[in-house]
């Protein structure tokens, strides 16, 4: 039994459903004598593997329908041996040459020069030359696709190449130079909604315009996701409402797991357990970035937003490591490992304030260590010494103005006449000021008659 995205998708131009500008164009090129090459790109699930069957019936006929799969062996320059399906008819084949990782321009190199130098098998047909149609386009390696430039430049009157991409950033200009773009855009909710409701009544369901439209919101614009989600809908339940529930697939909410895992403990037997669960993953054919993607999604409800930025930037690393790289469970690992220390860093800092606020900033605030005259012992400390010095400025005062250590015989009026201990003698022979220099010698400060004496030296005593 097929699915219903198998079974009811359009075999014509005429039958799709949206853009019908671009299915326009689509059959003026096919009914056109010079065919270019084409880059035909898009989101996932806009439509574009559909509108290239349909081309291909409007330039060949139904014929082009008859197809076989074949399994090829070639071999590297290391004597390895790659094996590679074929999808092909008698006027077209359709290859993807990513599944063989960096060897792909071993592929394009031998398998477009051996279509390209074979004339065409039919001698009744429509075109004379042969479509070559490259799925993921945009996985090519950097020598795969300098491969596939040669190629075009030099057989193109044989052969036409159609280009299958995602995004064209991959894409080096040469190539881009020489196709023409078509872009397939993401079809509109209520396009979906039409195509549902469309579907339904051929298979005979009963009709649900609420559910239609919740699941064309849900799908993401997607319309292979939204027939499946609408499919599985109608397997689940028997009488299906507005409020039926739209079961995610199951990658999808593996994916939740491990993001509600790795949130919940950061060890590394978690990590180990997500492992576990991310082979499973590309194991069932999940391609490493929408794993990755769809972690991030699901992890940012979860996460406050100081650390979002984080999360994302590191997540874009990882995604232009899986691209360049071969083992994508290292970068997808490694991004689980980042995610746990950047979160369980946040959570650390987030505690530590927490229990400050709550001790009244007695854990190492900077307000407390750098200033530690905050603290309730701090300021009584502060005012202790402050009535300590006030009371010896006090009696430094007193002394100087009897003529104490130190002091100016003189007060406030500056005169320098007597000064330190016991003064020195004024120069105008002034013979009063001699005597109370002689006994303040006398009382024991600085003089030589105090010797014998009990010296007190504490300021003021």
């Amino acid at each position: 039994m097929a699915l219903l995205v198998d079974k009811h998708r359009p075999r014509t131009l005429d039958t799709l459903t949206y853009h019908p500008d671009l299915s326009a164009r689509l059959r003026s090129l096919a009914a056109s004598g010079d065919f270019p090459h084409l880059l035909i790109y898009g989101p996932s699930g806009a439509g574009k593997k559909t509108r290239i069957t349909a081309t291909l019936r409007a330039l060949y006929g139904p014929g082009v329908e008859k197809i076989k799969i074949d399994s090829r062996v070639f071999q590297t320059s290391s004597n390895r041996k790659l094996e590679f399906n074929i999808v092909s008819s008698n006027y077209h084949l359709e290859i993807t040459p990513s599944d063989v990782g960096n060897y792909d321009r071993v592929v394009v190199q031998d398998l477009l020069k051996e279509v390209a130098q074979t004339q065409q098998v039919d001698l009744a047909a429509k075109q004379r030359f042969k479509v070559v149609v490259v799925n993921e386009a945009d996985h090519l390696t950097r020598d795969a696709q300098a491969a596939l430039r040669r190629t075009m430049e030099k057989y193109s009157p044989n052969l036409r190449l159609i280009l299958l991409a995602n995004s064209t950033s991959n894409i080096i200009a040469p190539i881009r130079s020489r196709c023409l773009l078509v872009r397939v855009a993401a079809p509109t909710e209520e396009a979906i909604a039409e195509v549902l409701a469309k579907v339904g009544r051929k298979e005979g369901y009963k009709s649900c315009e609420p559910l239609e439209r919740r699941i064309a919101k849900e799908s993401g614009r997607n319309l292979r996701r939204a027939l499946l989600m609408f499919e599985a809908v109608h397997a689940q339940n028997d009488n299906v409402t507005e409020k039926s529930p739209i079961p995610p697939p199951d990658w999808e909410a593996l994916i939740e797991v491990i993001a509600k895992e790795i949130i919940d403990e950061r060890s590394p037997a978690r990590i180990l357990q997500a492992r576990a669960k991310l082979y499973d993953l590309l194991t069932h054919c999940i391609p490493a970035t929408t794993i990755l993607k769809t972690l991030t999604f699901k992890l940012m409800p979860k996460i406050d937003d100081a650390i979002k930025a984080d999360i994302v930037r590191w997540s874009a690393f990882y995604e232009h490591r899986i691209r360049m790289g071969s083992k994508v469970i290292f970068h997808l690992e490694a991004f689980v490992a980042k995610f746990m220390r950047i979160y369980e860093g946040y959570e650390g800092n987030l505690g530590l304030a927490d229990a400050q606020k709550k001790s009244g900033g007695q854990l190492g605030s900077a307000e407390t260590t750098t200033n530690p005259s905050k603290t309730e012992e701090g300021q009584q400390a502060t005012a202790d010494r402050g009535a300590q010095t006030a009371e010896n400025i006090r009696y430094g005062q007193t002394i100087s103005e009897q003529g104490g250590v130190g002091g100016m015989t003189q007060g406030q009026e500056g005169s320098t006449a007597q000064e330190g201990y016991g003064g020195m003698q004024d120069q105008t022979g002034d013979s009063g000021n001699v005597d109370a220099a002689q006994d303040r010698r006398a009382e024991g400060y600085g003089g030589k008659g105090g010797h014998d004496r009990d010296m007190d030296r504490t300021i003021g005593a």
